[in-house]
C-alpha cells in the first residue's frame, strides 16, 4: 500500500459511520459501498480501508473480485464467490451443502458470531452480492462498484460513497509517491501539467507515473510535452495490460449497456460542455426527452455520466477523450454533421426564446432558417422559466458560439452572439461580450454579410466602451456606421449613435451625446420606429439628468414613458420610470420619485430582470437617504447588494460602498 494517498476525508466518514453503528449496537449487518467512474480508485481505497481496519476484525478478511465489469475473463457468480469463501471459512468441499441457499444459510451461520471484514470488489449490481452479505451486525461489508448500488441502500441501508477525482494536491502526492519527492520537487511546472492532463484521475496519473519510473532520465517536462501533444485523444496512457489501458478500463463500462446507450454517449460527446440538460442531450441524438432520459440514468448509474445538479449531466473529461474517440470511429461526418447542427439548433432558438420572453421588444435578430429535424425546446414562454433558463444554460451558450463557427456554422455563431448581447450587458459580463461579438464579426465576415458585419462591430463597439476602451469602441462604432450608411439602413445608424452617445456620457462630453441622440431619433423617426423612438427618448432624459437640466429630463422621460406604454414594451415603460424618478429625486421631489421607482421596481419584478431591479433598488435607498431614513435605505441597500452578488455583477461593490457610506457616482 505504499502508493496509496490521499482520501482522508473519505476515510474519517467511512470510520466515523462504523463508530456510530458499534456504539448503537445494531442488529443489521453493516454495509459501505464505494462508487465511481472507473480509474477513479474504488479498489485501492477498499484495500486501504481493509488494512486500517482489520484490527477491529480480527477474525478475518474476505476478498473476491467479482470482475463484474471486467471482459478479460468471465465474471465471478455469486455461487462461486460463496463457494470461496466457505472454503476459505474452513468448510471442506465434502460439507458443501449442494443448493445455494442452503451454501447462504451455511455462511451467514458462521460469521453470525464473527467480527469479519468482507470486500466485494467490482460488483455488477445489488443483485450480484445479496448472496455474499453476512446477516450479522459484528461483520462490516466493504462493496466496490462503478453502478450506483440504490437497492442495498433500500433495503439493507448501505451508506453510499460516490468517489471523485482526486485533488491537486493529493494528485501531486501520488506522482511523488511514485517517483520520489527529490524528482518531482526539481519540476514543478511540469508536475502540474501532467496532473492537469491526467485530470486528476487516480488510474491515469498512475499510467504517467510508472511510465516516468522506467525512464529515469528523462525530464518530467518531456512526458508533460507528450500528454500536451495527445491532449485530445488517449494515446498517452494506452497500455498492453488492459487493466492499465485507459481505452480498455472504460469500454468495460459501456459492457452490458445496449447499443442506444453506446451511440448516446458517443455523441454526447459533440456537446462543448460543461454540462448538459436531457432536452439538449435528446437534441443531440434526435430521440424524445423522455427515452433519453431513460439513456442518461443508464449511464449515470454506472458513472459514464455524472449528475452535478437534478436533471443536469456532464462528462469527467477523461471520458469525454473516450467517447470523442469513440465517435470518430464509429459514426460518419454526416451523422456527426446531423448531430451538432441540432445542437446548435437547440441552443439557438432556445436562447432566442427565452431572450424574448425577457425583453419581447429588445431582441433584433431571429432564427431565418428552420430548425433541423429533431431538435426538442424546453417551454420558455414566461420571463421566470426564461431567465432561469438563460442563467443556467450561459456557460454553455457561451460555448457554444465558439463551437458553431469553428464547425463551419457562422450564421448560428452570429445568430447566437446577437441573441445574448442584452442579457450579456445586464448582468455585467463585458469581457464575454467582446469574447463573443468578436466571433459575431469573424462569422459575419466568413458570410460575406455586410448587414451582419455592420450590427456585430456595433455590438463589439458598445461592449468595448462598458470597458472604457474608448479608442476600440469607436474604430468599431464607426466601422459599423460606414457599413450602415452604405446600406441605407436607417435604424442601424441610429443604434450607433445611441452608442456614440453613450461613449459620449461616459466622458462628460454630455453636449455631444445629445447630438448623437437627436440624430438617433430622426432616424427612427424616418423609419417609423416606435420602440427606438422611445428608447432615444429616454436616453435624452438620461443624458440632460447628468447634464443637471432637470426639468428637460422631466420632460422627455414623461414623454418616452408614454409612448413606451403605448406600444405595450414593460421593460423600455420601466427603465423610463427609473429615469424620472432619478430626476424628480435630484430636483428634491423626493416623493414623487419614490412613485415613479415603485412603478419601475414592480415592472422590472414582473419581468425578472433582477439587475436593473437592484439598480432601482439601490435609486430607492438614495432618495430615502435624502429624505432622512437611513434605515430604510440600509435595508434596500442590503438586498440590491444581496441581488447583485447573486449575478456575480460588478456593480455590486457600489452597492456595498453605499452600505458602508462611501460616496458613489449613484
Amino acid at each position: 500500500m505504499r502508493a496509496f494517498v490521499g482520501r482522508r476525508d473519505e476515510l474519517a466518514r467511512i470510520i466515523s459511520d462504523l463508530e456510530k453503528v458499534d456504539e448503537e449496537s445494531g442488529s443489521h449487518v453493516v454495509i459501505n459501498t464505494i462508487e465511481g467512474m472507473a480509474g477513479v480508485g474504488k479498489t485501492a481505497l477498499a484495500v486501504h480501508l481493509a488494512h486500517r481496519l482489520a484490527h477491529r476484525f480480527p477474525d478475518g478478511q474476505l476478498y473476491v473480485n467479482l470482475r463484474g465489469f471486467d471482459v478479460s475473463g468471465p465474471c465471478v457468480t455469486a455461487a462461486e464467490a460463496l463457494r470461496s469463501f466457505l472454503t476459505a471459512l474452513g468448510v471442506s468441499a465434502r460439507h458443501l451443502p449442494a443448493s445455494v441457499d442452503s451454501q447462504v444459510a451455511l455462511y451467514r451461520s458462521i460469521l453470525a458470531d464473527r467480527r469479519v471484514l468482507v470486500v466485494l470488489d467490482n460488483a455488477r449490481d445489488a443483485q450480484h452480492v445479496r448472496p455474499l452479505l453476512p446477516g450479522s451486525s459484528t461483520c462490516l461489508v466493504v462493496i466496490t462498484s462503478r453502478a450506483q448500488l440504490r437497492g442495498l441502500v433500500a433495503t439493507h441501508g448501505a451508506a453510499p460513497l460516490i468517489l471523485g477525482p482526486l485533488s491537486e494536491a493529493e494528485s501531486r502526492e501520488v506522482l511523488a509517491r511514485h517517483l520520489g519527492q527529490d524528482r518531482t520537487t526539481a519540476e514543478p511546472e511540469a508536475v502540474d501539467a501532467i496532473v492537469e492532463f491526467c485530470h486528476r484521475l487516480p488510474l491515469a496519473l498512475a499510467i504517467i507515473a510508472a511510465r516516468a519510473a522506467t525512464l529515469p532520465g528523462f525530464p518530467l517536462a518531456s512526458i508533460a510535452a507528450e500528454l500536451r501533444a495527445n491532449h485530445c485523444s488517449l494515446d498517452a496512457f494506452a497500455d498492453e495490460d488492459p487493466y492499465t489501458d485507459l481505452r480498455t478500463v472504460f469500454s468495460w463500462s459501456l459492457d452490458g449497456l445496449g447499443r442506444e446507450e453506446a451511440r448516446l454517449l458517443r455523441l454526447l460527446s459533440l456537446h462543448p460542455g460543461p454540462e448538459m440538460s436531457a432536452t439538449a442531450a435528446a437534441s443531440l441524438a434526435a430521440l424524445p426527452v423522455r427515452r433519453t432520459m431513460t439513456l442518461l440514468a443508464k449511464l449515470a448509474d454506472v458513472h459514464l455520466m455524472i449528475r452535478p445538479v437534478p436533471n443536469r449531466f456532464a462528462f469527467h473529461d477523461m471520458v469525454k477523450i473516450y467517447a470523442s474517440e469513440q465517435i470518430q470511429d464509429h459514426e460518419d461526418a454526416d451523422t456527426r454533421g446531423s448531430a451538432v447542427r441540432r445542437l446548435l439548433d437547440h441552443y439557438v432558438h432556445g436562447a432566442h426564446a427565452a431572450a424574448t420572453a425577457l425583453t419581447p421588444h429588445r431582441i433584433d435578430a431571429a432564427p431565418d432558417a428552420p430548425m433541423e429535424p429533431g431538435v426538442e425546446l424546453d417551454p420558455l414562454t414566461d420571463p421566470d422559466s426564461a431567465a432561469t433558463w438563460l442563467e443556467r444554460e450561459l456557460p454553455v451558450l457561451m460555448s457554444a458560439v465558439g463551437q458553431a463557427k469553428s464547425m463551419g456554422h457562422p450564421a448560428r455563431a452570429w445568430l447566437l452572439a446577437q441573441t445574448l448581447e442584452l442579457y450579456l450587458d445586464r448582468r455585467g459580463r463585458w469581457q464575454d461580450q467582446i469574447d463573443i461579438q468578436s466571433i459575431a464579426v469573424e462569422s459575419s465576415l466568413l458570410l460575406q454579410d455586410r448587414l451582419r458585419e455592420a450590427q456585430a462591430r456595433r455590438s463589439l463597439g458598445f461592449a468595448y466602451g462598458r470597458l472604457a476602451q474608448y479608442d476600440r469602441a469607436h474604430t468599431e462604432l464607426h466601422e459599423a456606421m460606414a457599413l450602415f450608411t452604405a446600406l441605407d439602413n436607417p435604424n442601424g445608424r441610429a443604434r450607433v449613435h445611441r452608442s456614440l452617445a453613450f461613449l459620449a456620457n461616459c466622458r462628460d462630453e454630455h453636449d455631444a451625446a445629445l447630438r448623437h441622440y437627436a440624430q438617433a431619433l430622426d432616424l427612427y423617426r424616418s423609419a417609423d420606429d416606435l420602440t427606438g423612438q422611445a428608447l432615444a427618448l429616454n436616453e435624452t432624459g438620461w443624458t440632460y439628468i447628468l447634464h443637471g437640466a432637470y426639468p428637460q429630463a422631466v420632460a422627455e422621460c414623461t414623454r418616452a414613458v408614454a409612448l413606451h406604454q403605448k406600444i405595450g414594451d414593460t421593460n423600455g415603460e420601466a427603465a423610463a420610470w427609473d429615469s424620472l424618478g432619478y430626476a424628480r429625486h435630484h430636483m428634491g421631489h423626493h416623493e414623487e420619485a419614490l412613485r415613479c421607482y415603485e412603478s419601475a421596481l414592480k415592472l422590472y419584478q414582473r419581468m425578472n430582470d433582477h439587475y436593473l431591479e437592484a439598480d432601482t433598488l439601490l435609486h430607492i435607498g438614495d432618495t430615502h437617504e435624502a429624505r432622512g431614513d437611513r434605515a430604510a435605505s440600509l435595508s434596500l441597500w442590503r438586498e440590491a447588494a444581496r441581488i447583485l452578488d447573486e449575478l456575480g455583477h460588478p456593480e455590486a461593490e457600489q452597492a456595498r460602498a453605499r452600505l458602508r457610506g462611501e460616496p458613489t457616482d449613484g
